[in-house]
């Protein structure tokens, strides 16, 4: 989808609270394998909820602009903009994921236990992503999605990038691509942000968050969508 496009998708999710006047709009990036889960915890929390599909800094403006009450997923360390921190709250988590070094075909995996060095290597940065590795990034390939990135690595444009372990194999799993899984860059919480001017959503949402996690039902759809993935 094209940077300033979005998909809207009305779902009516049960047990809407009473004083809720109008669905919730909450953004979710263009290609995850997070939406079931989001769509679970948001009904578990008793919300209706609009979900809008846009690339990730389509989103990030709509938040800070308040077209957005809710975005997913993130953690605080990827959204440090001065706009962002004015508006933005953050849910307790609710998965544990972890980035990886992917790698194009020429380049050599590095030891797990080395430190990550990108000296001399081509990065495929995603527009509206943050990483951790910044500072490191010397030469960027600037594009405009995920599939991007893959493709870059693929035909050479570029040597690295850094994704979710199961956003890897969902890609791989759409559209196999001689790239190389690397090793871990970093282990985060994801959480659900909420804008300020819906803080009191943040409760309920949390407490939903907390019953799926105890029992299992998050982690089990995380799981069927990236099975779904692969099945494709």
């Amino acid at each position: 989808m094209a940077a300033g496009m979005a998909a809207l998708l009305l779902l009516p999710l049960a047990f809407t609270p009473a004083a809720q006047a109008e669905p919730l709009r909450i953004g979710l990036i263009d290609s995850t394998i997070y939406d079931d889960a989001i769509v679970a915890i948001v009904k578990e929390a008793g919300f209706e909820a609009e979900i809008i599909h846009a690339t990730v800094d389509v989103l990030r403006d709509r938040f800070v602009s308040g077209d957005l009450d809710m975005d997913c997923c993130s953690i605080p360390e990827w959204r440090t903009r001065a706009d962002e921190a004015e508006v933005q709250l953050f849910s307790d988590h609710f998965f544990v994921a972890a980035d990886h070094l992917i790698l194009g075909p020429n380049v050599r995996r590095p030891a797990t236990d080395a430190p990550i060095n990108l000296e001399g290597l081509r990065f495929a940065t995603v527009k509206g992503f943050n990483y951790t590795l910044d500072n490191q990034i010397r030469l960027r390939v600037p594009v405009e999605t995920i599939e991007d990135a893959f493709d870059a690595l693929a035909d050479g444009r570029a040597d690295v990038t850094v994704f979710g372990v199961q956003e890897f194999f969902r890609m791989q799993a759409a559209n196999p691509l001689p790239v190389v899984l690397g090793p871990v860059t970093q282990r985060y919480g994801l959480r659900i942000r909420v804008h300020k001017d819906h803080a009191d959503q943040l409760p309920g949402l949390n407490a939903a968050i907390a019953r799926m996690k105890s029992d299992g039902r998050i982690d089990a759809l995380i799981g069927k969508a990236l099975r779904a993935n692969k099945a494709h």
